[in-house]
């Protein structure tokens, strides 16, 4: 028997092609997954696109039927959809502010030969702490999806 595939559906507010619009609230749009079988949210993602880590199906949590949902395992995975899982828009909005922030800060003090201020050091610590927390998050679950990308030829058949 052939799976159905996933019921993918986009949220987008700002439907209207305003100048900017798509590219500058991109951030505000969400993408819904739902059962085939039954409808339910599985799922829910921000942003302009989604790549999600896995073998490519997935049990419903609530009618238990398999459908296929279109993730992938991390060596499966192409350039532009490992870029999107371990930089979605919102994490790489963060990190960037972080950067934009960091780099005046840093000519602020350079050229007015200032010394580095402990509340702004606090600061900057605060303000990375999630981004380094986030990608511990992801690594843990890159290495988990090498794994059973490469157990999935060590499947005994009985």
């Amino acid at each position: 028997m052939d799976r159905l595939w996933v019921i993918k559906k986009d949220y987008d507010p700002f439907t209207a092609k305003v100048l900017l619009g798509n590219a500058l609230f991109a951030v505000i749009r969400c993408t819904a997954y739902r059962c085939p079988y039954c409808r339910r949210i599985f799922k829910i993602t921000w942003g302009l696109s989604n790549s999600m880590l896995g073998p490519g199906q997935r049990a419903c949590w609530h009618c238990g039927e398999i459908f296929w949902d279109g993730s992938q395992e991390w060596p499966e995975m192409n350039g532009d959809d490992r870029m999107r899982f371990v930089l979605p828009i919102s994490a790489a909005g963060f990190l960037g502010a972080f950067l934009l922030l960091g780099g005046l800060y840093t000519y602020l003090v350079l050229t007015k030969k200032q010394i580095l201020e402990a509340g702004a050091l606090i600061f900057f610590a605060a303000f990375f702490s999630p981004i380094a927390l986030w990608i511990v998050f992801r690594i843990g679950q890159i290495i988990r999806s090498i794994r059973r990308y490469n157990n999935r030829g060590n499947i005994s058949v009985a």
